[in-house]
């Protein structure tokens, strides 16, 4: 414990905790048979190991332990509430960091609770210095949920930096999407079979499904299929070559752009 810790496990180890040693008293000539006929575990000089009592639960300190020893806790299946509270008990216990930019089984097992709880994973690894590899991959699960689902402590955990390059992704994905989306195809000159008042009639659908989209509760996660299927029925229920040829080619553009919209901070 005093080698995995900076400053003797929260200063609850004595100082010469781990010097104890077990082995038989000194004994002179004399004594030899007297000691003799004693022999058994009673007649050793076994200093007794320290107790030390600490506030933490069994499934918490049993995650410690295993940081201490750099033995994975995967196999335990700790629940994502022991390992969010063993972070604040590594600082007070002087444990380093369990590698956050490398291959930590630790942060490793944290990032498995990324999609089911993506405010507070990506508020741990802002505030106990997950690494910008564990904040990256939280802030894309962050897409599935709305900004209003993060609470106060998560916002406070994460710090102003990390706080505000998560609501930008959120603000930025959104309003690339309305820029996106928002400009139906372009009209061409009328035609016999197909008239100004079809051509406004299509543009309309557009932007019916464009504010669908927008007004859902996460826009900034849309996925590409929903994009295909709004738009594409349109495109479906256009008989106009022109109109359906200008149609595609807008999807086409709209998928391509949206694709290309990053998804981390």
């Amino acid at each position: 414990l005093k080698r995995g810790s900076n400053n003797s496990f929260g200063d609850l180890l004595p100082a010469d905790s781990g010097t104890e040693s077990i082995s038989g008293p000194r004994s002179s000539p004399s004594s030899a048979a007297s000691s003799s006929d004693h022999d058994g575990p009673s007649s050793l000089n076994i200093k007794p190991f320290p107790v030390i009592q600490v506030e933490e639960i069994s499934h918490v300190l049993n995650v410690i332990l295993h940081i201490i020893y750099d033995i994975s806790v995967a196999s335990h299946g700790p629940s994502f509430d022991f390992l969010a509270e063993t972070l604040p008990c590594l600082v007070r216990y002087g444990i380093p960091n369990p590698n956050p930019d490398g291959n930590s089984d630790f942060w490793a097992l944290i990032m498995t609770y990324a999609p089911f709880y993506p405010f507070r994973v990506y508020a741990l690894a802002s505030a106990y210095d997950g690494g910008d590899p564990a904040c990256t991959t939280a802030s894309e699960h962050t897409l599935q949920r709305r900004l209003t689902e993060m609470t106060v402590d998560d916002a406070s955990h994460m710090g102003g930096v990390r706080l505000w390059q998560l609501v930008r992704l959120h603000l930025d994905r959104t309003e690339a999407l309305v820029g996106i989306i928002s400009s139906p195809p372009g009209s061409h000159v009328p035609t016999n079979s197909c008239s100004a008042d079809d051509q406004t009639a299509l543009a309309q659908s557009w932007r019916l499904v464009a504010v669908e989209l927008i007004a859902q509760s996460a826009p900034q996660s849309t996925p590409v299929d929903a994009l295909i299927n709004g738009f594409g029925a349109i495109f479906q229920g256009t008989r106009c070559d022109t109109c359906r040829d200008r149609t595609r080619s807008r999807i086409t553009e709209v998928i391509r752009s949206w694709s290309e919209m990053r998804r981390t901070i």
